[in-house]
């Protein structure tokens, strides 16, 4: 199967570091343009990101957004835009990733108003008015990503919030399939498992929890974030032309995790 995306226009949320970062280098090996959005914190890995891809050959500009409660991804997709046009002649988007996310452990007792916003926003409103924005300027032919998790399928009470709030993050990806199909733009999720990754990395460092997540992959190690790249970039690809309103899992197997302590 031969990926080529010259020509075509991407954004990618959380595109500094993990599985973003690695989608980003990918999309931009294969002739895109990739936007790579980074919280204001990360500017230096987000120039770095860019600087990497430039040295072999792609194409690649940072825009720093915080994608919190008083962030707004009305105003990530302006400046993207503006980016483009400046750099094109169009303000137009073929790809779009919602990759940032995450979320920690919390029970329904331990769960505050401000952590329950800040999780449902990263991962439910940002997806949902990034793509109202862009909606208009992406072009037929066109995908959206949506990066959610093996947690939307698991009953671990510690991951309540989490896992609700990826649950709602793969019913959007699949009535959204429905609602823009017409315009012959796909829609498609990915569940990654446990990835080895900046953010997961704190948790995998105590021996017990590596120990234990490895025992509950099938494939018996870590995802890698160039694991789950292959399989987004893929996705956007003519070669799955006929493929939307799907959620994959790319976990290699993986089945539970442990539990907080």
């Amino acid at each position: 199967m031969t990926l080529e995306y010259s020509g075509k226009v991407a954004l990618v949320t959380g595109g500094s570091y993990g599985i973003g970062k690695a989608i980003a280098k990918l999309l931009a090996s294969k002739g895109a343009l990739v936007g790579l959005a980074h919280h204001p914190d990360d500017g230096v890995a987000g120039a770095e990101t860019v600087a990497e891809i430039e040295r072999k050959g792609g194409m690649a500009f940072a825009l720093s957004a915080f994608l919190g409660p008083e962030g707004t991804a009305e105003a990530l997709g302006e400046a993207f835009l503006a980016q483009v046009e400046e750099r094109t002649g169009e303000a137009a988007v073929d790809i779009l990733v919602n990759n940032v996310g995450g979320g920690g452990f919390s029970r329904v007792p331990d769960t505050t108003n401000d952590y329950f916003d800040a999780v449902v926003g990263k991962n439910v409103r940002v997806p949902y008015f990034l793509v109202q924005k862009l909606l208009p300027t992406m072009r037929s032919g066109g995908s959206v990503i949506n990066i959610s998790s093996a947690a939307a399928r698991l009953t671990n009470p510690d991951l309540q919030v989490y896992s609700l709030a990826k649950a709602a993050q793969n019913k959007f990806t699949q009535v959204l399939a429905r609602e823009i199909g017409p315009k012959g733009i796909k829609v498609n999720g990915i569940m990654p498992g446990f990835i080895d990754t900046e953010v997961n990395r704190p948790y995998l460092e105590d021996p017990a929890n590596l120990q234990a997540v490895l025992k509950n992959t099938a494939l018996g190690r870590l995802g890698r974030p160039e694991d789950i790249a292959d399989v987004a970039v893929a996705l956007c690809s003519d070669a799955f032309r006929f493929v939307t309103g799907q959620i994959i899992e790319v976990g290699g197997g993986f089945d539970t995790v442990t539990p907080a302590t």
